[in-house]
């Protein structure tokens, strides 16, 4: 037997301010239902891990940040022998069952991670390709249509004053 290669990875928008008041609020707010005992965490575990990956991101010996591209990039992990490589690790492992709570702090989400924000601004550069891309992405078609309804607010002629 030989060891595993285990890690976790967490993503944002550069721009984004975490918050992690919102990810323990959505905790607060979870039902000990079968989803929480199912993955058998309780919400004490799901608090202690937030603040872990929270406190993880000032620095850690087994937790790294770094940028790629438009992101902040969270990784941990490391060689398994059929143990846990880190403690943050099993902090991650706990939280990725329950990605409201990450969505809530502003952790992996879509938008963040195709950068849509800058495909739309492409997009709108060059209009041929909207029937092509408009009913594939519902995320993507909702930021479209709200940047056109911007663009048509900005470019409305106002009234002339006499």
């Amino acid at each position: 037997m030989g060891a595993d290669l285990l890690i976790h990875t967490l993503m944002w928008d550069k721009k984004r301010k975490l918050d992690f008041k919102a990810g323990h609020r959505v905790i607060d707010e979870m039902d000990d239902d079968d989803s929480l005992n199912a993955e058998c965490v309780c919400k004490e575990d799901l608090h202690a891990a937030l603040k872990d990956v929270e406190d993880s991101l000032d620095g850690s010996r087994d937790a790294f940040t770094f940028d790629l591209l438009h992101l902040n990039v969270f990784i941990t992990g490391g060689m398994s022998w059929g143990d846990s490589p880190t403690e943050t690790y099993n902090s991650v492992q706990n939280l990725v069952s329950f990605p409201q709570v990450l969505d809530a702090v502003g952790i992996n989400l879509d938008e963040d991670l195709f950068d849509y924000k800058a495909l739309v601004m492409r997009i709108l550069k060059n209009r041929e390709l909207l029937p092509m891309l408009l009913g594939k992405d519902k995320h993507l078609d909702t930021l479209i249509e709200g940047r056109l309804k911007k663009n048509v607010v900005r470019n409305k002629p106002r009234p002339m004053v006499h």
